[in-house]
């Protein structure tokens, strides 16, 4: 560090370094005694040498003082409020500059938050608004054949999805968890999906299911009507759709297992990721890729945990780990 700010201040040594040859020179010229000449370019020499001693420390520790508290921050960005304003010049003129720099920054992310809740408010109220001719076109089943009932069920689907997806971020304000029965919230998803299960000859299997987990039932619904939806896409025939719960020492765990088309290995461990639709055997499907990261972020906000095994022309697995603990305490 020493080394660099002597650097830093080459042209100060410089100049003050020919001033001073030049002053023993002009002294000798006019016949002044060498210990004279010795004497004041002794003291000339220590006199600069205290000035640089006490700059380099003033400046030197000013600086560390920011380095230490930048280095002990996990967000970088609150380094503004931790410094301390310094005693010297160009360290006002930095400090100043760092805490506009922080009002400017502050400003564009108010901005950026509040086009986000527009975004997020105008979404919510479309889909709200959706819904409606959508209900009115239920309404209307029996004058629809079957095709045009699935593609009303797929659209209804793709709007929640997308609420779901606005909500997702802030699910902490939009959440309840209680004691909720397995069977009962199983019995509802499942039921959400009746025509289409049906229509396929699904074989659905229940069991260990009369089991009270904490959560909240909202959430959970919209987690496993993803799950039913993946396997009813991705199904082979005939279709079994698997539902079972058991008692661990820790948490109770649900699977939800059917024996369609699998999931490929080096898809499995990006299944979660935003925007991941798979290869292969899911590629010709219509895919977002964020019906899954919606069940792993829904998943990990209301403590739980979501994980999956698969085989190709096997089937998958998921698994829902919730813990007996009520996470509220948290």
């Amino acid at each position: 560090m020493l080394g660099k700010w002597l650097k830093d201040q080459k042209i100060y040594l410089v100049v003050h370094s020919l001033l001073l040859l030049i002053t023993v020179v002009f002294l000798l010229a006019f016949n002044m005694g060498i210990q004279s000449v010795l004497f004041l370019s002794v003291f000339y020499f220590l006199g600069h040498l205290a000035y640089l001693s006490y700059a380099y420390l003033r400046h030197f520790s000013y600086f560390v003082h920011v380095k230490d508290k930048s280095d002990s921050l996990d967000k970088k960005y609150l380094l503004h409020s931790c410094i301390e304003e310094p005693n010297f010049l160009e360290g006002q003129m930095l400090y100043d500059i760092v805490h506009e720099a922080h009002g400017s920054m502050s400003q564009k992310i108010h901005q950026y938050h509040q086009d986000q809740k527009d975004y997020k408010a105008y979404i919510e109220a479309w889909v709200h608004e959706i819904k409606t001719p959508i209900a009115s076109l239920t309404l209307l089943e029996d004058q629809l054949d079957a095709g045009v009932k699935d593609a009303i069920d797929q659209i209804e689907a793709y709007v929640d999805q997308s609420l779901y997806y606005a909500k997702s971020h802030h699910i902490e304000k939009d959440y309840y968890i209680r004691s909720v029965n397995l069977k009962t919230l199983v019995g509802d998803a499942l039921k959400a999906f009746s025509r289409p299960l049906i229509h396929h000859k699904c074989q659905v299997v229940l069991e260990g299911l009369d089991l009270e987990v904490m959560s909240d039932g909202k959430w959970m619904a919209f987690i496993l009507s993803q799950l039913i939806k993946n396997s009813i896409q991705y199904r082979t025939d005939p279709m079994i759709l698997t539902f079972k719960a058991q008692k661990g020492p820790d948490c109770i765990d649900l699977w939800v297992e059917d024996n369609g088309l699998g999931i490929h290995g080096n898809d499995l461990a990006h299944i979660f990721d935003k925007g991941f639709t798979g290869s292969k055997g899911r590629s010709n499907e219509k895919a977002t890729g964020i019906g899954l990261y919606l069940c792993k972020t829904l998943c990990e906000k209301m403590g739980l945990s979501i994980s999956c095994q698969s085989q190709v022309k096997r089937g998958t697995s998921f698994k829902i780990s919730f813990p007996y603990k009520d996470i509220l305490e948290d």
